[in-house]
């Protein structure tokens, strides 16, 4: 209260975006965890079902956490009601695969997922190898640059998200337990909006993110699709049970 302000209400909508959620707010977990169910002999196909995904942090560390002696090839089906998040998912998929160089894409990735700003390297792999591949209009215009968007206007709009006015305390609360250096580099991130090292140069970085601007299954992750703003966890238990 010595701000002189009322602190946030939880139950308000201060995600300062109109209600997009880019980045989950929970650490990625295997939804799997294969070795301590099944046990690392299963040998048998496996069908994965992210309903209401969101990014792909749960989909990449279950895929990665799976024991290196399971050899058997995996279904994996990946939905989400935004537009916006597909898009984002289906172009992260294609880099990967598209791009030669694993460390290469794997630094695009980042860039793509959690960086307000892009360098020239990027934009050409995004035009030169994805766009062709892509063959639906409504994700082709994910890859192009709003027009008249610029480097500044693009980190206006991302700071207007993570240093919100709404979200002071939310990030006070995200700062509280963290080292302080740690501290210091997430401030960073949240003012720049680069997902870099703290002493890495940024002058590359000159051209906005166009992402952050515009049957039976083995498992079904349903942390997001159980919350009251899709299904409800009860509604969720009904219809999906009779799945596994």
């Amino acid at each position: 209260m010595c701000a002189n302000r009322a602190p946030d209400n939880t139950k308000c909508n201060n995600t300062g975006r109109a209600g997009k959620y880019l980045w989950g707010n929970v650490p990625a977990f295997d939804v799997l965890r294969l070795g301590a169910n099944e046990g690392v002999s299963y040998d048998e196909q496996l069908r994965l079902l992210f309903a209401a995904s969101g990014d792909l942090r749960n989909v990449i560390k279950t895929i990665g956490q799976l024991p290196n002696s399971y050899t058997q090839p995996i279904e994996v089906t990946i939905n989400d009601r935004d537009l916006n998040i597909v898009a984002w998912n289906v172009i992260m998929l294609l880099i990967s695969l598209v791009v030669d160089d694993i460390d290469i894409a794997a630094d695009y990735i980042i860039h793509v997922w959690y960086s307000a700003l892009l360098c020239k390297s990027d934009l050409d792999i995004m035009q030169h190898r994805i766009r062709p591949v892509l063959e639906e209009d409504d994700l082709l215009s994910f890859t192009d640059t709003p027009k008249g968007l610029t480097a500044n206007r693009a980190h206006e709009i991302y700071k207007a998200v993570t240093l919100a006015e709404g979200r002071k305390d939310y990030c006070d609360r995200h700062l509280l337990l963290q080292s302080l250096s740690y501290r210091i580099a997430l401030t960073r991130f949240r003012e720049d909006g680069l997902l870099l090292p703290f002493e890495a140069a940024r002058d590359a970085f000159r051209h906005p993110n166009p992402f952050l601007e515009n049957s039976t299954f083995s498992r079904i992750e349903v942390s997001n699709i159980s919350d009251a703003g899709y299904l409800g966890i009860y509604h969720t238990l009904d219809l999906m049970i009779p799945l596994l």
